[in-house]
């Protein structure tokens, strides 16, 4: 992960627009927030790992079910207003951190849950982060992430770098540490913004 986008980050707005980099986001985000966790297997009493949480548009979606959510980020303005909206919960660890410097015990987690992130990251930390949380996750837990993709190449989005990756890029590099369950697109923000390229990946470790 570079400079720049930790420094763009670094300097987001800790708003539902400045996590998801378009306007108006509040149209479609109570709608996108509940499709995107209706992907998830019950999780219900469970140990969750959030990765990338920013300002924890999920985090309190996840953490009313599990037993237990650790919610990590690298930005600390925007991991301190998760923290503000989410003070009513006692099951929530907060972690200032770079993923990639992240180190968990084997078989810790029954899920792992991002919503972006891979796109920030470059072709030789998205597979060895994939390995990582392999070994971090439970035998039969699930790994969900969703990401920004790219029909006809890859694309460097702005000044911060976002890699916006074939789709059949991340459905291999998944195969390699998991099995995929599912993987399909993101109908809510076509629905609101008229774009194909959000997909998600629902991945289980057998």
């Amino acid at each position: 992960m570079n400079n720049n986008i930790y420094n763009f980050w670094k300097a987001a707005s800790p708003s539902p627009d400045g996590m998801t980099l378009v306007s108006n986001t509040e149209t479609f985000d109570q709608q996108e927030r509940e499709e995107i966790i209706g992907f998830l297997p019950s999780f219900e009493n469970q140990d969750v790992l959030e990765l990338a949480s920013g300002i924890g548009r999920f985090t309190g979606k996840l953490a009313e079910k599990a037993t237990h959510v650790t919610s990590v980020d690298f930005a600390a303005h925007l991991l301190e207003k998760n923290q503000e909206t989410h003070k009513q919960f006692s099951n929530i660890t907060f972690e200032l951190s770079n993923v990639m410097d992240l180190s968990f015990q084997e078989e810790t987690f029954d899920l792992i849950f991002i919503n972006w992130l891979f796109m920030y990251l470059s072709d030789e930390e998205v597979p060895l982060l994939l390995e990582r949380m392999h070994k971090w996750l439970k035998k039969g837990g699930t790994l969900l992430f969703r990401e920004s993709t790219h029909f006809i190449g890859r694309y460097i989005f702005g000044k911060y770098e976002s890699t916006y990756r074939y789709i059949d890029e991340y459905t291999n590099l998944a195969k390699k540490q998991f099995r995929v369950v599912n993987h399909d697109i993101v109908m809510t923000y076509f629905l609101h913004k008229k774009l194909t390229n959000q997909h998600y990946w629902r991945c289980q470790k057998d």
